[in-house]
């Protein structure tokens, strides 16, 4: 008998919903200390995952709960040079319905 493959989970810094690596964006904290987004989720590094909803990334806490995340320093110069990719690979990304209403839930309290 044939097992099925699971699907690796990651859960956004932000909503703490929890769903696919592959529906979630990746910033990524390089070796070198760089910041930047890893839209194959395969760059070396620390990593944190931010849902592809237009709320999450662009939320008041964003930048500091991925700097968190990250463990470094992320200043809002740096916040906003990140924002263009974000918008691109969310728009990219977009999620099932459920996904959606279970992230809203968590971002109005229902799961922080």
């Amino acid at each position: 008998m044939r097992q099925k493959k699971r699907l690796p989970q990651r859960t956004c810094v932000i909503c703490r919903t929890t769903m696919a690596k592959r529906n979630l964006m990746r910033i990524v904290r390089t070796p070198e200390g760089r910041v930047v987004l890893d839209p194959r989720g395969k760059a070396a590094g620390r990593g944190a995952y931010l849902c592809p909803r237009k709320e999450c990334f662009t939320s008041a806490r964003a930048r500091f709960s991925v700097a968190r995340g990250l463990e470094t320093d992320l200043s809002e110069v740096d916040w906003q040079a990140l924002e263009p990719d974000l918008v691109r690979l969310a728009a990219e990304r977009g999620v099932a319905a459920a996904e959606q209403s279970s992230c809203r839930a968590a971002l109005t309290g229902g799961g922080v």
